[in-house]
């Protein structure tokens, strides 16, 4: 088998595994998203039970029956975001590295199809597709510290509103 052959066969595997990297992406991006939906829900639902309740059904030496509930859901939350996320950033780090590899064989083969013996442009492609991945990666990570820090303020906010709003007088 000539290179050339080889160069196809082999973007054609990674265009397979690309895909299926993708969709493994996807998966853990819109169950990461579900979770932190439901996440704000119940957080909402305890508060507005805390804060709509009759004042005999729960007194202020209770309070921290809701805050105890709050932060249960708050723990297995952070749990499960911290999970799914880490998986998120993985998959798409081997995601990031095949399309790499796929768009260098599709590169080195257009520069071997011109000229054979230049491969300085093929370093400068390679170095540029680089610096806008890291640019990607940055900004994916602190996307996701972004919403982790809103989350937690979120989280504070509830738990000192299920002490204060019960305990109002």
């Amino acid at each position: 088998m000539d290179p050339e052959e080889q160069t196809d066969m082999q973007s054609i595997k990674l265009a397979s595994l690309e895909e299926k990297q993708h969709k493994k992406v996807r998966y853990y991006e819109t169950t990461t998203i579900k979770l932190v939906i439901a996440y704000i829900f119940f957080q909402a639902v305890i508060f507005l039970s805390v804060f709509l309740q009759n004042p005999a059904i729960i007194s202020c030496q209770h309070w921290w029956i809701p805050f105890s509930l709050s932060s249960l859901i708050t723990f297995i939350f952070s749990i499960s975001f911290t999970r799914f996320a880490s998986k998120l950033e993985r998959i798409q780090h081997q995601h990031d590295i095949t399309v790499m590899e796929r768009d260098s064989n599709h590169h080195r083969k257009m520069l071997q199809q011109r000229d054979p013996t230049n491969t300085h442009d093929l370093l400068q492609q390679q170095q540029q597709i680089l610096k806008g991945d890291v640019v990607d990666v940055y900004q994916r990570n602190g996307f996701i510290y972004l919403v982790f820090a809103a989350l937690l303020v979120y989280t504070v906010i509830i738990l000192i509103a299920c002490r204060f709003v019960i305990c109002k007088d």
